[in-house]
């Protein structure tokens, strides 16, 4: 499912999640909280927050409220969230997006990465045995398909050779009101750069890939283009002096166009704005 920002705002839902807090402790892992979070929507982030003042949360018969076990909450910014399937998410996730079946893990302290920590938690069954997860996986709450919210409406897939290229097509783009990613001038200081990529490449409505001679074979390219693939995103790919037989198997069964002259460029960006439009 798909929707553009707008629309979205317009017809705001709510989901039910199911929230599992850990940290490293001197034992090596602990999970500290847990808790069936209901009619929820927002960034990740904030349902931390909610968690800091005590909305929402429906803590499993015998376990504690936050403000009992977790008097010192940390900075809601500084957690780490990840999937079931242990994959990481920036904290400004929308929760109507986050994948199925919605089971959260946030990650806070110090002395080892999020990762390793959740990862280490499976090893361990610690995850199986946590209180009211075998009954949410039973309830229709975690069978909610999330929203592909288009809150970006480029990501440019480039070689960091063609920065300037990619930047003269960013603000081409950004000159006309359309909103682009592009990792280099994107993703903040100090902030960690997979997830912010992964997330911005889910929730775009179109992907550019500026296919050059720096970028072809790239194993990037082709991860970013398989990922857009797989979510039925629009690719446009422009090519600036390579051809389209030059482009990855992955790439040369979708229509790409010149991007060499300044006549082509400008039909590209106006090809894209209305492939954007059209999303």
């Amino acid at each position: 499912m798909n929707t553009s920002a707008a629309a979205f705002r317009a017809s705001r839902r709510s989901r039910t999640v199911f929230l599992i807090v850990v940290r490293a402790s001197s034992n090596g892992i602990e999970i500290v909280f847990v808790s069936r979070i209901v009619n929820t929507d927002g960034p990740l982030t904030g349902l931390i927050a909610d968690l800091i003042f005590g909305k929402k949360a429906a803590p499993p018969t015998g376990m504690p409220h936050p403000y009992k076990d977790l008097p010192l909450f940390p900075d809601p910014s500084k957690f780490q969230f990840f999937d079931w399937a242990v994959v990481e998410f920036p904290g400004n996730t929308d929760i109507l997006s986050f994948p199925a079946p919605g089971v959260i893990f946030a990650f806070y302290g110090n002395s080892v990465p999020g990762i390793e920590l959740v990862q280490a938690a499976y090893a361990k069954n610690l995850i199986g045995k946590t209180p009211g997860i075998q009954e949410f996986f039973a309830a229709p709450e975690s069978k909610f398909e999330p929203i592909r919210i288009a809150h970006t409406d480029v990501f440019i897939s480039y070689s960091s050779s063609d920065s300037t290229l990619a930047k003269e097509l960013k603000d081409s783009l950004e000159a006309l009101g359309k909103s682009v990613f592009m990792a280099e001038v994107s993703i903040n200081l100090g902030e960690r750069w997979e997830p912010s990529i992964l997330e911005s490449l889910r929730n775009c409505a179109v992907l550019i890939v500026l296919a050059t001679v720096h970028s072809l074979g790239a194993p990037w390219l082709i991860f970013e283009a398989g990922a857009a693939w797989a979510l039925g995103i629009p690719i446009a790919c422009a090519l600036d002096h390579v051809t389209q037989s030059q482009l990855p198997a992955a790439l040369s069964s979708y229509q790409a166009s010149k991007y060499e002259t300044m006549a082509e460029r400008d039909d590209f960006v106006s090809k894209v704005i209305a492939l954007i439009d059209a999303t």
